[in-house]
């Protein structure tokens, strides 16, 4: 269940195709603890885990698909803050 309080800052390690529909966000949070399918908000906007993982320095990530509608009414793309690698 969503609750609101924000735990951590993460950051976008790698959009993960060419036309940026999904992202890799890398975190503090125990792998285990994140179940495929789970709501995380991010950057405000409540989006699905399709994916986790480690890299290979041991940084625990999480992926998010991203919808051409979600792009469209959110702040994904906006010119002030768009969602980059390295944000």
């Amino acid at each position: 269940m969503f609750t609101g309080i924000i735990e951590e800052t993460g950051k976008i390690i790698q959009p993960n195709n060419s036309d940026g529909q999904s992202f890799r966000i890398a975190c503090s949070f125990n792998v285990n603890e994140i179940d495929i399918g789970a709501s995380i908000c991010c950057d405000g906007i409540c989006l699905t885990v399709s994916s986790k993982g480690k890299t290979q320095d041991n940084t625990t990530w999480f992926e998010v698909d991203v919808s051409d509608e979600t792009r469209n009414l959110t702040n994904i793309n906006c010119e002030i803050s768009p969602w980059i690698h390295g944000k």
